[in-house]
């Protein structure tokens, strides 16, 4: 494969490979940050915590109580942090960060390899696919996803999407374009 993302024609139905897009991708802490962060607050506790924070500093405002401004913005202020930390430990200690995830998508699922190992799903196996900021995550279990850097698809990103929408349900899909 060259060095420049392969996308084939996902509308000609002709071919056997319609539908299938290949491409790799880096991790670094920057879209591995946007990813827990995205992950964290479309989560329970995530939008509960943020809340606690919310109204510690609403208490603080009506009270003058200090102790809730500091819950309040321990609660605010700690996630973010933390996970920007930890995005930056993981990529800078786990060897796979460093090297590129080659993607392929095609009519039987996602596969992801890097070096000479190699991980596939079905798309019966797709529970969401969403956007962030910075990427497109398909999930395919509560914490599993792979992570498609948007920048990095470049003009290959509406094919891409176009490839994941011909296999994943409707319902399945929270894209912002």
């Amino acid at each position: 494969m060259s060095e420049e993302n392969m996308i084939q024609d996902v509308n000609n139905d002709d071919d056997d490979n319609t539908g299938i897009a290949e491409f790799d991708v880096m991790i670094d802490s920057n879209i591995l940050y946007d990813y827990l962060i995205s992950h964290a607050y479309t989560g329970a506790s995530g939008l509960i915590g943020t809340c606690m924070g919310a109204l510690g500093i609403i208490v603080f405002l009506c009270t003058h109580y200090t102790l809730y401004l500091i819950f309040g913005m321990v609660l605010i202020v700690y996630l973010p942090i933390n996970l920007k930390i930890r995005s930056a430990q993981l990529v800078q200690m786990s060897d796979m960060y460093k090297k590129p995830f080659h993607y392929r998508l095609d009519k039987d699922g996602i596969t992801v390899s890097q070096d000479d190992q190699s991980s596939a799903a079905g798309w019966d196996s797709v529970t969401k696919v969403v956007s962030t900021k910075q990427s497109i995550v398909i999930y395919t279990g509560k914490n599993n996803g792979s992570i498609l850097p948007r920048k990095q698809l470049g003009d290959n990103l509406p094919a891409v999407i176009a490839v994941v929408a011909k296999y994943v349900e409707p319902s399945k899909m929270r894209i912002k374009y």
